[in-house]
């Protein structure tokens, strides 16, 4: 029975090399899991395009693509690369027809809205502004996109302006800043003065150069669409007839930083008539705008 005791330590001992040996899943593993968003289907529900971020842990960074899934043939096909190596990309849609995709990239050095054929090819540049795009949702008839951007109220659709005193801005030596109403900070995003507005552009047709003007659509109200720091395209929808587009705002004032009455607004595509609240009695928030099919009838949350 001595021995036995003696024993136990160094039969204990013996097994811990094993046990170091074996690694379980941490920070490091799950940082470099490939990741997958976006998934979307095409008009005819037969093929989804979906983003994917694959981890280089080598050099200690990120790219994204997109990439194509034959929902028919399933398993006997593997998923198929759609955008060319070294562009990272976001968001993609497809076109009315379903013969091509649509997405947002950096590539030019601001994130614009490309296309690219669904069955491959070189992507397309379709719009060349001074700002980044933030989200965009193309018409019904595929000919114009709504797309947000973040610009300073008095610079309307001018983003150059915008770009020009955010750059001046950088290149002072100060970094004070005065805020005379809240939000000063929402979540982890500190205000500079913009806000995140719709505007419309028609997208080229044929050899066309890309698109660089825009008509804002949001300049009469005083409030983000999408809503800011986590809003995104499901925030503002077309109706079916591609007149107007109705979005989810929460018009700014004193009561901004501590209210959620998000109301839902109807704008005209063409940025000439005053928004029309449709939703005003409802002082909770209005969220995810939705057309039926045949335009009759809106949807929220």
């Amino acid at each position: 029975m001595k021995l036995r005791i003696a024993l136990l330590p160094l039969c204990l001992l013996a097994t811990l090399p094993a046990v170091a040996a074996t690694r379980g899943f941490d920070v490091r593993d799950m940082v470099a899991l490939d990741r997958v968003s976006s998934p979307t289907l095409s008009p005819d529900g037969a093929v989804v395009v979906f983003a994917q971020r694959q981890m280089d842990k080598e050099a200690v960074s990120a790219s994204s693509s997109l990439w194509m899934r034959n929902l028919l043939t399933r398993d006997l096909a593997p998923p198929k690369r759609l955008t060319p190596e070294g562009w990272n990309v976001n968001s993609p849609s497809f076109s009315p027809d379903g013969k091509t995709v649509y997405f947002l990239s950096a590539k030019s050095g601001t994130q614009q809205l490309y296309s690219i054929a669904s069955n491959g090819g070189a992507p397309r540049q379709l719009t060349s502004f001074a700002l980044d795009i933030g989200s965009y949702k193309l018409s019904p008839d595929g000919t114009h996109v709504a797309f947000s951007a973040e610009t300073f109220a008095d610079c309307k659709s001018d983003f150059a302006c915008t770009r020009k005193r955010l750059d001046d801005t950088k290149a002072k030596k100060t970094t004070g800043v005065v805020y005379d109403q809240l939000f000063v900070r929402h979540w982890d995003t500190w205000g500079d003065g913009r806000r995140s507005r719709l505007f419309i552009g028609a997208l080229p047709t044929g050899k066309a150069k890309a698109t660089s003007q825009a008509t804002s659509l949001t300049d009469m109200l005083d409030g983000d669409a999408p809503s800011k720091p986590f809003g995104d395209a499901s925030e503002y929808t077309w109706s079916p007839d591609g007149k107007s587009i109705v979005a989810g705002i929460r018009v700014a004032g004193k009561g901004e930083a501590w209210s959620t009455n998000f109301d839902l607004y109807r704008l005209a595509a063409d940025g000439k008539a005053a928004p029309v609240n449709l939703t005003a009695a409802n002082k909770a928030w209005d969220a995810g705008p939705v057309f039926s099919a045949d335009g009759g009838t809106l949807f929220y949350r």
